[in-house]
């Protein structure tokens, strides 16, 4: 009988590995943003500084308000991304380690001698053309014990 309990993790490994590297390589790309934007309000108050405005100097305030303001914004931004791509990432590697699970499983039948059927994915998953060219073979193998 087959269950019908969703796996959260297919493969532990695999997906955390590509959790963790979207996070990495997102992580990177909000810190050189981050990082043009502080460099951005710096220049700001050296331009201030550079013309002769004095430190209490109303532009200066604008400039540090500003710039709190955008630290809030990429805050925000960065915790609504993380949520966004770690539901993308689930997706997607589901979508890599389902099929490579369920081929997995279909061979692992086979080489116990049990009949596997055809071995069939998702429709959206990755590696689609796998599952006709492994009963392919899996068919002239069958066809070659036969003769």
């Amino acid at each position: 009988m087959k269950s019908n309990r969703r796996i959260i993790l297919i493969n532990k490994k695999f997906q955390i590995k590509f959790f963790i590297w979207f996070f990495i390589g997102m992580s990177i790309l909000n810190l050189i943003l981050y990082v043009s934007n502080l460099y951005l309000f710096d220049s700001f108050k050296l331009m201030g500084s550079n013309v002769g405005l004095e430190n209490n100097h109303p532009y200066f305030l604008f400039v540090k308000e500003q710039k709190e303001l955008m630290n809030n914004v990429f805050l925000s931004a960065y915790i609504i991304e993380t949520v966004v791509l770690m539901i993308f990432s689930y997706i997607f590697s589901h979508r890599i380690a389902g099929p490579i699970h369920r081929m997995k499983m279909w061979l692992e039948r086979i080489s116990k001698g049990e009949d596997a059927g055809d071995l069939s994915f998702r429709k959206d998953d990755f590696f689609s053309e796998l599952p006709e060219l492994a009963n392919k073979a899996v068919t002239r193998l069958k066809q070659s014990d036969q003769q």
